[in-house]
């Protein structure tokens, strides 16, 4: 059995709908410590890590182990979506494993009940064995801007990362976007390392789903090598994988 109750109703939301906007259905792990997700896009061109700790919950219980529940990820997001801010969520999974709960409470008490599928655990990327040149920690709002300006402008972008230095860099047959922050202009960037890599736009914008979680991003990366960005909101870690576009 499994209940966990939280009034930090944007924490849910925020990170679920970025999740959602990556993955359709997959298998969270519940545990006495938390909440956790890993799972690959269909394309396996991202990757999600999903780190949920009891501590976010203001009432927790998990009576096993470990329970295994697979969950639509869009079923999960519209009903959490139905929240409001001022009032509480509690998720709830029954001794039967069947069925998924979310209760939301205030001045009335609504609940949604989705499915738990039966799905398979794929083999995933060796994310976790990921070695990185390169290392920005950057304000959300700076990197929210670069990705927001270059999808009008082509479909992959550079990211480009060096002593002091962070910048994206969107070119086409008549346009060019180039956004270029360091330390001198901006003392909060910390940069680490050299790299320098193409993404494509349209995965990064879905990324930017979870900014509202965090002010300050992390991004790790190599040269023509996958990046995992960073969003760290203390009792929740979620970070976000993409492979590269590399250059012909």
């Amino acid at each position: 059995m499994f209940r966990g109750l939280t009034t930090n109703v944007n924490l849910l939301k925020n990170s679920i709908a970025a999740i959602a906007q990556l993955i359709d259905e997959a298998v969270f792990k519940i545990t006495p410590e938390g909440i956790e997700l890993v799972a690959a896009d269909r394309a396996k061109v991202a990757a999600v890590d999903f780190r949920l700790s009891k501590d976010a919950f203001d009432e927790y219980e998990c009576t096993e182990e470990e329970i295994k529940v697979g969950l639509n990820l869009e079923e999960l997001l519209t009903a959490i979506k139905r929240a409001k801010k001022t009032e509480d969520i509690e998720l709830k999974v029954d001794d039967s494993k069947t069925k998924f709960e979310v209760v939301i409470k205030g001045r009335a008490i609504r609940s949604f009940t989705i499915p738990v599928l039966e799905l398979s655990e794929e083999e995933l990327p060796p994310i976790d064995r990921l070695q990185f040149s390169a290392k920005a920690e950057i304000d959300i709002d700076i990197l929210k801007q670069g990705i927001d300006d270059a999808k009008d402008v082509a479909d992959a972008v550079i990211f480009k990362i060096s002593q002091d230095t962070f910048e994206i860099i969107a070119e086409s047959d008549s346009s060019r976007l180039h956004l270029k922050v360091n330390t001198g202009e901006d003392p909060s960037l910390i940069t680490e390392g050299e790299a320098r890599a193409r993404y494509p736009v349209d995965y990064l914008k879905k990324f930017m789903k979870a900014a509202p979680l965090v002010d300050r991003v992390t991004i790790k990366m190599g040269t023509d090598y996958p990046m995992r960005m960073e969003f760290d909101a203390g009792t929740l870690k979620l970070a976000l994988i993409l492979a590269p576009r590399v250059e012909e």
